[in-house]
């Protein structure tokens, strides 16, 4: 199929079990062949029928007479519409983040504004009624609308959390992160700087070693009600 592609296939792309077509007008015998030829007793594929709008994961991609490509998004029936709850014991950026990812995603995947404005009502809704505040879900439509599609699309390298040393905590809602933070950067200088001051302790080597790695905070869970209780007497 890649080395070797049908001479009507134009494009195939694979995520995991979920393949798509592009072809050109074809032969059904000559389809199912090759799906045939790429099944055996373990795996076996559903076939969608040809079409000129076909599912693929999270997106409806639709082949219009002009010949070009609409993608919106797709979502199943089942979809409820439940995201992290505000109230949830996470830390606020966490909380923050979750309306801004989902707009996002939508955005990724709509060909037009007009697509993503027209599946974002829904998902506006659904975070309006788990309670998340008119403020944050508006700031955070405005964010992504001036996000250009083709920005949406590059590949980004996340921070290499491996390469820092981890200061583990319990999250709390009521402690202030931001202090912590700060203190914790400050205690890192210190650190650092004893191993540069002229005394009995002085080791460059050793300092510049650690000035190469950042200090990242590593939330635990909390304890819950569930906590309280033992494995035998939660079954």
């Amino acid at each position: 199929m890649v080395h070797n592609p049908p001479s009507w296939l134009i494009h195939f792309t694979r995520f995991i079990d979920d393949l798509f077509f592009i072809a050109s007008p074809l032969i059904q015998y000559k389809f199912d062949r090759t799906i045939a030829l790429i099944s055996n007793a373990d795996i076996r594929y559903d076939v969608s029928k040809p079409d000129l709008s076909q599912n693929f994961l999270d997106t409806t991609i639709i082949l219009k007479q002009n010949g070009f490509l609409s993608i919106t998004p797709f979502s199943k029936d089942t979809a409820s519409g439940s995201y992290l709850h505000p109230k949830s014991t996470h830390p606020f950026h966490v909380i923050r983040a979750t309306p801004y990812s989902q707009f996002l995603r939508i955005k990724r995947i709509s060909s037009t504004n007009y697509i993503f404005f027209k599946f974002a009502k829904k998902m506006i809704r659904d975070f309006k009624n788990m309670g998340y505040p008119k403020s944050l879900i508006n700031t955070t439509i405005d964010r992504v609308v001036k996000q250009h599609h083709k920005k949406l699309h590059l590949h980004r390298v996340k921070n290499n959390v491996s390469s820092s040393f981890k200061f583990i905590s319990p999250f709390n809602r009521n402690r202030n992160w931001k202090i912590f933070r700060d203190n914790l950067d400050q205690l890192y200088g210190l650190i650092i700087n004893h191993y540069t001051t002229e005394g009995p302790y002085k080791d460059l080597e050793l300092a510049d070693y650690l000035s190469e790695f950042s200090i990242s905070e590593v939330f635990s869970n909390a304890r819950n009600l569930s906590s309280h209780f033992t494995v035998s007497l939660k079954k």
